[in-house]
Order: structure tokens, then sequence, then C-alpha cells
């Protein structure tokens, strides 16, 4: 029978021309300078383009480097070269293609050396990462059972990382029902029973910690929804700018087209009336996309996103 890895490794300027009269050396320089300016844009574009691209990949081997990240988040194999995406871990070539059998929705992988990276990307595994995640996945993990290792069958990887990612089974009963609900999202659906999210800004407010503070703005959100993930079906919460920032870096790693842009960040005029009313315009475009999209509604970033905060 061919293994997993198998399975993956078959699968997978110019200078200007002197002119005695006044006319003809001007119509040089502007020839010339014309078409100068033209190769040093592009020349600078791509060289600006190759050092982001060699800065990001530079982001993505310091974070090879830390400990918890030398090794496979499923079975500890030394040196994992490929990555999810999706769900913020390093795996081992094997791991790699039992998280592809996921399907693309659930995790998205990557190959750390022979793919490009988006900045977003890197953002997301800088933001989780082995540990964060197998802290979070594997808290419940049975004390008396051993972890898998390099030397676990592939029927019995699949088996653990089907019970890690898709059943929940080792995590806490919270963080089971969002993965509960990101899952039902991916079946068909009835008319009756369809499911729906809507989240709007509907006013704002400025916040000051002290007399000397500007202080910060803070978007007031409804949301109405079905989804099992909330405890009631209507409820408000509070958003900073920053959050939507956090959230639009994952949203964005997701590389999922029309993807409504954040406002810029401003520091000098960021209470002024118009400035607050594009960011309240750009959040609800962001919202919006985000609960028409079945995918986005149940992913659990923006699942956390709106989850209630306790005092």
């Amino acid at each position: 029978m061919q293994s997993v890895a198998e399975d993956v490794l078959t699968g997978g300027a110019e200078d200007k021309v002197e002119d005695n009269t006044a006319g003809g050396r001007a119509e040089d320089d502007v020839e010339g300078g014309a078409e100068g300016a033209t190769e040093d844009d592009v020349e600078g574009t791509a060289e600006e383009e190759e050092l982001k691209a060699i800065a990001v990949q530079q982001r993505l081997s310091n974070l090879l480097v830390l400990p918890p990240n030398q090794f496979c988040a499923e079975c500890q194999e030394p040196d994992p070269c490929w990555a999810s995406v999706t769900l913020g871990v390093f795996v081992c070539l094997r791991c790699s293609g039992i998280h592809r059998s996921l399907g693309v929705h659930k995790s998205f992988v990557r190959s750390v050396t022979l793919d490009t990276w988006k900045e977003e990307q890197v953002d997301v595994m800088e933001q989780l990462g082995n540990a964060s995640v197998n802290a979070r996945l594997l808290s419940h993990y049975p004390p008396g059972d051993a972890l898998p290792t390099p030397e676990s069958s592939d029927e019995e990887m699949r088996a653990f990382i089907h019970a890690k990612y898709i059943e929940g089974s080792f995590t806490s009963e919270a963080e089971r029902k969002l993965m509960e609900t990101s899952l039902a999202s991916t079946e068909p659906k009835s008319q009756v029973m369809r499911e729906f999210l809507t989240a709007v800004v509907v006013g704002t407010k400025r916040v000051t910690d002290s007399p000397s503070d500007k202080g910060y703005t803070v978007y007031d959100i409804d949301v109405q929804t079905n989804l099992d993930a909330f405890a009631t079906s209507a409820f408000s919460i509070e958003r900073r700018y920053s959050d939507f920032e956090k959230l639009f870096k994952h949203l964005k790693a997701l590389s999922i087209p029309r993807l409504p842009p954040m406002p810029e960040k401003t520091f000098f005029a960021r209470f002024d009336d118009s400035t607050i009313q594009e960011r309240v315009d750009r959040f609800n475009e962001i919202l919006d996309w985000c609960g028409k999209s079945s995918f986005v509604r149940s992913h659990r970033e923006f699942l956390l996103f709106l989850q209630p905060r306790t005092p």
C-alpha cells in the first residue's frame, strides 16, 4: 500500500546625447529622461519585490528555529518543511498529506521551501505556531496515552489528525463547539435550517483612560445569528481598530477573492468625524462580506472575533 508520503511526492538610463542646439538638447533630455524613469521604475519595483520576498522567507525561517516548531506538530518528526496556514502548524511531509486530505477549506498546506508565501500567511504562523495550537487542541488529551511518534503508522496518524482537528476529541468543550460550527458549514443545509449571521457597526464612542490620554474609538456591533457557536441569537459587542486589524490579517491569509480593504491607519485625524465614518463604512463592508461567505462565517478567527468577552 502506498504511504501518505509517496502520495504527496507523486501528487505533488540611457545617457543623454548632447546637441549643439537648445531645442535638440531639451528634446533628448525629455525622451531620455522619460525612458530612463520607466526602466528605473521597473527595476526598482522588481528589486523591492525581491527584497520583500526575502524578508518574508527570513521571517518564516526564524519561526522554524523555535523549539516547538522544530518538530512536526502531529508526529514529532524533526525538521518539518510543510505548514498548514489555516491551522497555523508546521508539519512533516507525511502529515502534510493527511492535512491535505481534510480539504483545503480545513487545512491549506504550503511548502516552507518550495512555495511563495504572503506576508499575511506568515503573520498567521507567527500568531499561532505548534506550541499555541497544541496547547489548545491537546488540552484534554488523555494523560496516560502516548502521543504519536514518527514510528506511528499512516492509519494511526490519519485517525489522530482527524480526531484532533475535525472531531475536537482532545480539546475543551468551548473549542469543540467552534470546531463543530466550522465543520457543519461545509454540509448541505435545507432551506428551513439555512444558517445566517449578520454583524453591523451601529455606533461608536471615544474612550480615555485618563484626562491626559487621547484615548481610542470603540465600535459598537450588533450581531444576529443562528450559529451554534454562540450562546444567544442576538447580542452586542465592542471592538477597536486593532481588533479589526488582527481579523483582517487572518482573512487576507485565506486568499479568498473580493475581500474589502481595511481603512487606512491614521494617528493625527483618527477622531475626526470623516475618519470615523469611513472606518464604520469599511468595517461594515468587511463584516457583510464575512457574513455572506459560508466558509468565512464559520472560520475560527471570525467566530472568536464575534464572541462576547467577559469584563
